[in-house]
């Protein structure tokens, strides 16, 4: 148990190197290229931990994880070629390699932030239902941080750039989607990390849509 917190710990102090590194690196403009083209890489490296702490031996979190990867994975591409789901939107080449138009980190990123918003909302209440409701507008929130940087950025490009309410009413269904499965499959995971982890890139994005 001590090593577990150890390890924790510090990889909490690295993920805020990082992120405070990547703030640096995105608001300074000869660094932008290289904070650019490692994203996709930093994505994986951060993902990389959370899962280790929150999956280790447990066949049912894997599951979970794998699940929600797909589901959230194959929702994005039909919402990128339909334009029915999120509004219409296309993705550019910042995040790596894609698979049908859509960044293989994506599901990835739903899955650690869906997990990261359940244990938000775990803190203040302990009946399912709202704890589904309220990881759904926690998901929500930070996707709302996130999409004016994001477009900023190159991650993607939304028609005319607006970003319509229903990429927001998508996010919060479903995230709340994600959640109800995990609470359904009565899972007992380190959650944690990805916790401290929503904050660190709440707070990144919050900086850099500021100076940007």
């Amino acid at each position: 148990m001590e090593r577990k917190n150890y390890l924790e710990k510090y990889s909490i102090w690295f993920l805020v190197i990082i992120y405070s590194v990547g703030v640096a690196g995105h608001l300074y403009k000869k660094t932008l290229p290289l904070m650019l083209a490692l994203t996709p890489f930093t994505l994986l490296l951060v993902a990389v931990f959370i899962i280790f702490f929150a999956v280790k031996n447990n066949k049912s979190v894997a599951a979970w994880f794998l699940i929600s990867y797909t589901l959230t994975f194959f929702i994005e591409v039909a919402g990128v070629k339909t334009k029915l789901i999120f509004g219409n939107y296309t993705y550019g080449n910042v995040l790596g390699v894609q698979l049908f138009g859509v960044p293989l980190i994506i599901g990835i990123n739903w899955v650690i932030v869906t997990l990261g918003s359940i244990s938000v909302a775990e803190r203040f209440i302990n009946n399912k239902l709202v704890v589904v409701i309220i990881a759904g507008a926690v998901s929500t929130l930070f996707d709302f941080l996130l999409e004016p940087v994001a477009v900023k950025l190159g991650y993607w490009n939304w028609f005319n750039n607006t970003i319509p309410m229903q990429n927001y009413l998508a996010w919060f269904l479903i995230a709340c989607v994600i959640a109800s499965l995990f609470l359904v499959m009565k899972l007992k995971v380190n959650k944690s990390l990805a916790e401290k982890y929503l904050y660190i890139q709440s707070g990144f994005f919050i900086i850099l849509n500021y100076f940007l």
